[in-house]
């Protein structure tokens, strides 16, 4: 019935942040309820369909636009494995490190929206750079920019690590700082 409880949030410790699922289901098929299509099909929240939701639920499941969720360094090729398990945590790095590595992971990117990562050094430099449009819903994407030590190694200081996703005319943006000694 409306208005029933259906579970709670928790967190079991077997999992990266508290969450509930919920399926609905016709027969062995999984309904998306947003669109009322089997869930094996593609993902678009651009489709205008009533779903299987009230007119206040839908109200309040407005998407909620892309969102960076994780930022962090490392000295090389970010593990995600060890990045989701919270052991990329470091802050500080000494100034021979192999290399300096900007990561982040965000989550509800839809198509064309825009992620800019920067690893900008203690001058103000950009140290590296990209940018990524996306061509796809995505529940998450991990994505990361850095660059080998440079010859003479990392001059010391605080480096920014700065991620920008852009969603229509509305930008979200999220940052990190290292410190290199």
């Amino acid at each position: 019935q409306t208005g029933d409880k259906l579970g709670e949030v928790g967190l079991s410790g077997f999992t990266e942040f508290p969450h509930i699922h919920l399926a609905v289901r016709n027969g062995d098929t999984v309904i998306d309820p947003f669109t009322r299509k089997a869930q094996s099909e593609q993902c678009d929240p651009s489709v205008n369909n009533r779903g299987l939701w009230s007119q206040s639920a839908r109200d309040a499941l407005v998407y909620p636009g892309p969102q960076p969720f994780h930022a962090g360094f490392d000295v090389g090729k970010p593990d995600i494995t060890r990045m989701r398990a919270g052991e990329l945590t470091a802050r500080e790095f000494a100034t021979d490190a192999p290399a300096l590595v900007f990561w982040s992971e965000s989550y509800t990117l839809n198509i064309n929206d825009v992620i800019e990562m920067r690893l900008i050094g203690p001058n103000g430099n950009v140290v590296s750079e990209s940018r990524t449009k996306i061509d796809r819903p995505m529940a998450r994407r991990f994505g990361f920019v850095g660059r080998k030590q440079p010859n003479g190694g990392w001059p010391a200081g605080t480096y920014t690590g700065r991620v920008n996703i852009s969603h229509g005319n509305k930008t979200i943006t999220q940052e990190a700082t290292a410190l290199v000694k």
